[in-house]
């Protein structure tokens, strides 16, 4: 299947609408005399693997122990990509204090993707990690880890931490999995403001991300269209409504889609003047001013898990009604049942003052 989608993307990749159209900077192409354009190694989106082809898994071998060496791997290969394809065994040193010494995939010096080492499935083997203990602070995070994330590589956890599987104490497996985000800091996005936008901090922010004031002015975050880890800012202070127009010729407002690239995005943010607060603080192309908690990309976009506006008509018509068909129904009821004790009690009134078809009157004797 990506065989096929790769070998015509004008019938695949490209026949999706045009919000969903592939990055072109992230694979190559090439275009036939009948203006057939292919691809010797990109991949599809996730919008268009999702709602195109209903696919929700992708899955390849790993390493094949040697109880499996006569195993027939081909046969599975319709629905099961062959071993090693979709993993980049890095090769990574670490000092004992958590910086790689060898083996990072960030290069300053090579920012086109297509030279630069393929981060799209690297991992390394977790380095070792000092002791955790059983309830560490899963807030504060774990320098090889986080170096190593940064690096555009992702840690391959394959041993117990703590001396204590996760059923037991998860907490140090939390701190573990905290350490390797790369976008959000600690407690972020903050909800502070009812007009948030997200930001890139930073000096000890180390180039997370938090929740700011869309209406403050700073610099924003503008990539190059021909290349994720090329990054300019734009020259002057801005709002977040105002960062698009701002963006140099060839770039565009956006927001790192990996790790790797917001590395790039931080070493250019330390690289430019700070802002008037001398913090260096960076716009992304990310805020949730369509819905609280709801966060899109673009200032008029809207919240994809919001009912339409159809739905809220509905609602608004449905319930009231249904509240007054309830109250009349219950209404009614109470009515019926009122007149047939009304009617009984009537009934048995009669029988005892017309006793053998006379009806007594006064007081008896």
């Amino acid at each position: 299947m990506l065989q096929d989608d790769r070998a015509d993307l004008n019938s695949s990749w490209y026949n999706v609408a045009p919000e969903n159209d592939p990055a072109p900077a992230y694979f190559t192409t090439e275009t036939n005399d009948k203006d057939i354009v292919s691809s010797p190694d990109g991949w599809p989106t996730e919008t268009y693997m999702e709602f195109k082809h209903y696919l929700r898994l992708i899955a390849s071998f790993g390493s094949i122990d040697p109880q499996m060496a006569a195993y027939n791997l081909t046969a599975d290969y319709g629905s099961i990509f062959p071993p090693e394809s979709m993993r980049s065994i890095q090769d990574v040193s670490i000092s004992p204090s958590g910086t790689l010494t060898s083996g990072c995939l960030f290069d300053p010096n090579s920012t086109s993707i297509l030279t630069a080492p393929n981060s799209s499935f690297a991992l390394a083997a977790a380095p070792s990690l000092p002791s955790l203990g059983l309830h560490p602070n899963t807030t504060l995070p774990l320098p090889a880890l986080t170096n190593l994330t940064a690096c555009g590589i992702s840690p391959l956890l394959n041993t117990t931490l703590a001396n204590a599987p996760a059923s037991a104490d998860s907490a140090p497996y939390l701190a573990f999995a905290y350490s390797t985000l790369w976008s959000w800091a600690p407690f972020e996005p903050a909800n502070d403001t009812t007009t948030l936008c997200a930001a890139l901090y930073g000096g000890s922010s180390a180039g997370r991300w938090r929740a700011t004031d869309c209406t403050a002015h700073h610099r924003a975050a503008c990539r190059s269209t021909d290349s994720p880890y090329v990054w300019r800012l734009t020259p002057n202070l801005v709002t977040y409504a105002m960062a698009p127009a701002a963006c140099p010729p060839n770039t565009s407002f956006a927001t790192p889609r990996t790790a790797l690239e917001n590395s790039y995005l931080h070493a250019a943010v330390l690289a430019a003047p700070p802002d008037a607060d001398d913090v260096p603080v960076v716009f992304l192309n990310l805020n949730s001013l369509d819905l609280p908690d709801c966060w899109v990309v673009g200032a008029n976009a809207t919240c994809p898990y919001r009912p339409p506006e159809s739905a809220y008509r509905t609602r608004v018509v449905v319930v009231p009604t249904l509240a007054a068909v309830v109250v009349f129904v219950l209404a009614v009821l109470t009515l019926f049942v009122k007149c047939a004790a009304n009617r009984r009690d009537g009934r048995r009134g009669r029988r005892r003052r017309n006793v053998g078809g006379w009806d007594y009157e006064g007081v008896p004797s």
